[in-house]
């Protein structure tokens, strides 16, 4: 019996391979050997996560979880874009942030 030993974020290979698959339009043949993208925001001067991005991931059913935010207006533009974790140093930040999306959106269900 096989037992997983996940989950698994993406490695800097997986990462650079799944930009690579979008930005050449082969994401059809990629198949992802990890169960999260977990990615800064921008890397090296370059914007990683956008709202394509997260599309994208989403189409493979990849989570992407972006780190580290502690910015509320890039919290808020994260979420707003669909990113499914933020890791944050302020919590209490994120916290409110969160506190008031799931508000919003619970009183906009009723």
């Amino acid at each position: 019996m096989d037992l997983y030993e996940g989950p698994w974020g993406a490695s800097r290979r997986n990462i650079a391979s799944f930009w690579a698959a979008r930005h050449l339009g082969l994401l059809r043949f990629y198949n992802p050997t990890f169960d999260a993208l977990q990615v800064p925001e921008i890397w090296n001067g370059l914007r990683v996560v956008t709202p394509d991005f997260v599309r994208d991931a989403h189409d493979l059913n990849i989570p992407v979880h972006v780190w580290v935010v502690d910015e509320e207006k890039d919290i808020r533009r994260l979420l707003s874009w669909g990113v499914d974790g933020i890791q944050s140093d302020r919590l209490d930040i994120l916290y409110k942030v969160l506190e008031d999306v799931h508000s919003k959106r619970f009183s906009h269900a009723m």
